[in-house]
């Protein structure tokens, strides 16, 4: 799954910018789009179902090919709400 990335660039993680699905602040290692929609968070999970599981509104899609980020999407009803 291919999932593309249209803002002009990534917002990356920081203590003004915490990462919506993990809450990193202490380095730039999760990234997100601008309006948050989609997140690369560097912590890859074992523990999660690809398309079911969730964390903080977010659906967990899959880990990246060298295992070191996962991909999560704002579960549909989340943006609804905004």
């Amino acid at each position: 799954m291919s999932v593309q990335f249209h803002s002009d660039r990534l917002i990356r993680s920081s203590r003004r910018n915490p990462c919506p699905v993990c809450g990193r602040i202490k380095d730039a290692d999760c990234a997100f789009s601008s309006d948050r929609s989609k997140v690369l968070c560097h912590h890859p999970r074992l523990d999660l179902i690809p398309l079911v599981d969730q964390i903080n509104g977010f659906t967990f899609i899959q880990n990246n090919r060298d295992g070191r980020t996962a991909l999560f999407l704002l579960d549909e009803f989340e943006r609804r709400q905004w």
